[in-house]
């Protein structure tokens, strides 16, 4: 029965167009349907830390992190700030979408959907569908779920049958457009994406407390996150063709 749903919605995400913005609603539902033993398994995980018990009793991560100051230049300051730059409310649209059946559960979907927009700030990766990826990538490393797999499985063919469309590739040489594909591409962000999340810490655990006075260089190295090279190196690139896959778009909604 897993394999089915599994492949049901892999096979659902495929067929979406998920090229130029991410469906947030449809990701927690592929945890939702795919992930409740592992979500236990991750929630008693969770449970065992020493953070568990300060995170249950205390106001949720981003209620704290939006009525406390901090000095410009600290990581607290710079988090805040890129909380606030965020056009739409990623955590309440994404928390919509979940159900927890008691309120440790609600407060351990709220610290992973603080962390998710933790690993996007810390690693410098963007909310692009290609971003995305990058923090499934790097998640899934600490926590293994059917569902961020099923995503990754599904844009792993989504990127090969991109790679053959020529209004999908990279507009320049032969060479470029081999170096660039999407295929390519999606395969080393992957793997890069992955490796640097299995040498960091795990942020679900992390007393996030005791980092918000740091310069955020200071927690990056505390928690052993370092710059994604290959990401930093497409990215210039992969902008190109965002823009092209959002052109080809809105010519297909105006035909």
């Amino acid at each position: 029965m897993q394999v089915l749903k599994f492949i049901k919605h892999s096979y659902r995400y495929y067929k979406n167009d998920s090229d130029t913005s991410v469906d947030i609603d449809q990701i927690f539902g592929f945890v939702q349907a795919l992930d409740k033993k592992r979500n236990i398994e991750l929630l008693n995980k969770f449970n065992s830390s020493k953070v568990a018990k300060k995170v249950y009793s205390e106001l949720p991560d981003i209620e704290k992190l939006k009525k406390r100051r901090f000095k410009k230049g600290t990581f607290g300051y710079d988090f805040k700030k890129y909380i606030s730059s965020m056009k739409h409310d990623l955590f309440k649209e994404s928390m919509k979408t979940l159900t927890p059946k008691s309120k440790k559960e609600e407060k351990f979907y709220q610290r992973s959907m603080y962390q998710h927009d933790l690993i996007h700030f810390l690693n410098d990766y963007d909310t692009s569908p290609v971003g995305e990826v990058m923090v499934l990538s790097f998640n899934l490393a600490k926590e293994w779920r059917w569902s961020y797999f099923a995503i990754l499985f599904s844009s792993f063919f989504m990127a090969l049958r991109n790679s053959f469309d020529p209004k999908k590739t990279y507009p320049g040489t032969l060479y470029q457009k081999i170096r660039f594909s999407p295929l390519v591409s999606f395969c080393k962000l992957v793997k890069e994406g992955y490796q640097h999340g299995r040498q960091s810490d795990w942020l679900m655990t992390v007393d996030l407390d005791e980092l918000y006075n740091l310069s955020t260089i200071e927690v990056k190295k505390k928690l052993n996150i370092t710059p994604s090279k290959y990401w930093l190196f497409i990215l210039p690139f992969w902008s190109v063709m965002y823009e092209q896959y959002k052109d080809l778009k809105e010519a297909k909604e105006y035909a």
